[in-house]
């Protein structure tokens, strides 16, 4: 047996059918990392009289993820698919491309993925079923594009075997100078008004879902999830000059604005290209601080997700990629 060496710890995902059922994990990211943290808690107890423990009772047990990596046209799918809403991608003509949307249902339940996810090696593997994520931060310059986020899944399985035979997802990486972005008065007129100095941002989903714990002896774990309300932020970077601070005026009238944030990739076929697209509506919830960005005088604005009637949604991602199914 050798030893069980920290750089061979993958990790691979499988759909499950059934929130909590375990499947096989036949699929690898490889732009977006899972990283696992046993978490629960255990009831300790000091009778009367003694210094010293007597009983320790396990009550709770999960796993929690730290979920790092690099944008990518084709991890961000299986991302948002599990926390903002899932849908069936549709063919974009008769091509290899396909269109995913991923919009949250303001008033009512969102259709999410679970996942079960093994991460280990050919030595030791464990396994984690009914994972979930929370929440996803994407944070983005010219530089770069960054994803970190976080789940939950049911209590590890150790000791366990790798599924075999697994395939890797094509890696088509979310670049930082594919990114344009806009910023409108009405959804109707979304990605007419450009972002012209637009330096960095943000991109934040929290407090997404939350698990139900009952008294039944057959669960191991929690028993399901349950939405929660959540918290969607983007932040803006914006040089301070007078195209930055017009948008002060918006946030003193309470005003609604309209944001494109969209990177485009390299054609797929006919006139398709890989996409990744956030529109949202905004309201600034915050005044803006000036600062520093690698010497421009800037101005950060925050901005909160929030739900426009005549558009009926507070926010939508939209991927093209070549990706039918996950």
């Amino acid at each position: 047996m050798s030893e069980i060496a920290s750089i061979f710890q993958s990790a691979q995902l499988g759909v499950e059918a059934v929130p909590g059922t375990l499947v096989p994990a036949t699929k690898r990211l490889l732009a977006t990392g899972f990283a696992p943290k046993m978490a629960g808690n255990v009831d300790l107890f000091t009778p009367q009289g003694m210094k010293y423990s007597t009983i320790a009772s396990p009550g709770k047990e999960y796993a929690e993820f730290t979920v790092e990596g690099q944008a990518s046209y084709t991890d961000m799918v299986y991302l948002l698919s599990s926390l903002v809403s899932y849908a069936a991608p549709v063919q974009q003509g008769a091509t290899t491309a396909y269109k995913w949307t991923h919009a949250s249902d303001a008033a009512g339940p969102d259709t999410v993925k679970t996942y079960s996810l093994e991460r280990g090696s050919s030595e030791r593997a464990t396994k984690f079923a009914h994972l979930l994520m929370t929440g996803l931060t994407i944070e983005f310059d010219r530089a770069s594009v960054k994803v970190r986020g976080t789940a939950f899944s049911r209590a590890a399985s150790l000791g366990q075997a790798l599924t075999p035979g697994t395939t890797a997802v094509e890696v088509v990486p979310i670049i930082g100078k594919q990114l344009t972005g806009y910023l409108d008065d009405a959804h109707d007129s979304l990605g007419n008004t450009k972002l012209t100095r637009l330096l960095k941002g943000s991109i934040e989903i929290g407090n997404r879902f939350s698990q139900l714990w009952v008294c039944d002896a057959s669960l191991d774990s929690f028993l399901t999830f349950i939405e929660t309300k959540p918290t969607v932020t983007v932040k803006l970077m914006l040089e301070a000059d007078a195209e930055g601070e017009g948008y002060v005026d918006d946030l003193r009238a309470g005003a609604t604005k309209f944001l494109r944030l969209k990177w485009e990739g390299a054609t797929i076929a006919d006139t398709y290209k890989y996409l990744f697209q956030l529109d949202s509506a905004v309201k600034f919830s915050e005044l803006p601080p000036h600062g520093d960005q690698e010497g421009v005088y800037s101005l950060e604005f925050t901005g909160t997700a929030v739900y426009d009637g005549d558009w009926d949604k507070s926010y939508e991602f939209r991927v093209v990629n070549a990706l039918s199914a996950l």
